[in-house]
């Protein structure tokens, strides 16, 4: 019998691997530049948001009526 030879190919890694995120340490913040943190008000809805919602309803409705004739058929 012939003996095959098995090669192993090892390329060289493309990149370095990531190196890990060391948190930097926080500035401590003067008592004068601190504002104080409003409450978010929710932001008005953009005409497309409002337009994506209608869709979605109109979406649904089309797929319980599509749910209803399948139960009955």
């Amino acid at each position: 019998m012939k003996e095959l030879k098995i090669e192993e190919k090892v390329e060289p890694p493309s990149r370095a691997p990531p190196r890990a995120r060391v948190p930097r340490p926080e500035e401590p913040e003067d008592e004068e530049d601190v504002e104080e943190e409003r409450p978010r008000t929710p932001r008005p809805r953009s005409v497309v948001e409002e337009k994506l919602e209608q869709l979605r309803n109109e979406v649904l409705k089309e797929l319980e009526e599509l749910e209803k004739l399948e139960l009955e058929a």
